[in-house]
C-alpha cells in the first residue's frame, strides 16, 4: 500500500512544531481552558476533563488534541485531529483506520494542507482568510517540541530537538484554525492546524526559520472572539523557557501500517 501522504512518521522536512505536551490532569486542565465540554461533537470526541495524568503527554501530529473554540459566546472544548482537512478539499482525501483503531487520511496528490499553517499563507488567499477570520480556536498546551532545522545546519549534522515553554506558565495557547467536513455514513470529522510565524531570538538560536504563534491570555480571548486581527508576532523569548529534548520513541514504531480503507 502506498503510504507517501499518511504522516504516521513526520519527516525532518515537516518537523516544524511537530509535537506538543499537554498536561491534561482534570482541575487544573479545566481551569486553564475556561471551557464546558461539548458533547457529541465528531466522531473524535473524548471527554478531556476526566482524564487524570500526573505527567504531560506528548501529542503527535495525526493524534486527536483538545482544541478550544467559541460557541455562541460560551468556551468549548472539542476534539480534533492534527492535520487540517479543509472542506474545499474533501474529495481529494482517504481515510483510514490503523491498527490501533485510530482514524487517519492521505491525499490522492500532493497535500493541500500539513499540521501546521503559515501566518503569511492565511493572510494570502480568500479561502484560507475567510476560514481564519471564521474558524478560529485554541490550542492549550504545556510544551512545544522544535528540531533545529536540517539547512541551518553542517553537513551530515543531526537535527536535535528542544522543549520550549512560557515561564511561570503550567499551560499556554497555541493559536490554531479549524474545519469540519462529514464522512458519509461515518460522521462529521473536525481537523486543525497550529500557525506558525517568524522566529524570536531564542527559535533562531535552535537555530529554526519558525515557531507557532503564542498568545498572551488578552491576545487568546480577542483571537477567539474574532475582535482582533492578530499581526502574529513572535512571542518574547525573555518569557519562554527552553531544555533538551530527547524523543523515546516513534509513531512509526507504534502503528506501522494502516489495515483498512473507509468506504
Amino acid at each position: 500500500m502506498d503510504n507517501e501522504y499518511i504522516f504516521l512518521w513526520v519527516p525532518e522536512s515537516l518537523k516544524m512544531c511537530g509535537r506538543v505536551l499537554i498536561k491534561v490532569d482534570g482541575k487544573d486542565f479545566w481551569a486553564f481552558c475556561q471551557a464546558l465540554e461539548i458533547d457529541g461533537l465528531g466522531i473524535l470526541q473524548k471527554n478531556w476533563f476526566e482524564i487524570q495524568h500526573k505527567a504531560p503527554q506528548t501529542f503527535y501530529p495525526t493524534d486527536t488534541l483538545p482544541v478550544i473554540i467559541q460557541d455562541n459566546h460560551t468556551r468549548k472544548l472539542a476534539s480534533m485531529y492534527w492535520g487540517l482537512l479543509p472542506h474545499w478539499a474533501k474529495n481529494d482525501a482517504l481515510f483510514y483506520k490503523t491498527k490501533t483503531n485510530r482514524l487517519v487520511f492521505k491525499w490522492k496528490s500532493t497535500p493541500k494542507a500539513h499540521f501546521n499553517m503559515r501566518a503569511d499563507t492565511i493572510k494570502s488567499g480568500k479561502k484560507w482568510s475567510d476560514l481564519s477570520n471564521t474558524n478560529r480556536c485554541l490550542i492549550p498546551v504545556s510544551h512545544y517540541i522544535e528540531w533545529q532545522d536540517k539547512d541551518m545546519l553542517p553537513q551530515n549534522q543531526k537535527p536535535l530537538a528542544k522543549k520550549y515553554g512560557v515561564k511561570n506558565q503550567s499551560y499556554f495557547y497555541l493559536a490554531a484554525i479549524w474545519d469540519k467536513i462529514t464522512i458519509e455514513n461515518i460522521g462529521d470529522f473536525y481537523s486543525t492546524a497550529i500557525i506558525t510565524t517568524n522566529p524570536n531570538s531564542l527559535m533562531e538560536s535552535l537555530p529554526h526559520h519558525r515557531m507557532p504563534v503564542i498568545l498572551a491570555n488578552d491576545e487568546a480571548e480577542s483571537w477567539l472572539n474574532v475582535q482582533a486581527h492578530l499581526q502574529f508576532q513572535p512571542f518574547d523569548a525573555n518569557q519562554m523557557t527552553a531544555e533538551p529534548y530527547l524523543e523515546q520513541e516513534t509513531l512509526s514504531n507504534q502503528e506501522p501500517d494502516l489495515f483498512s480503507e473507509l468506504e
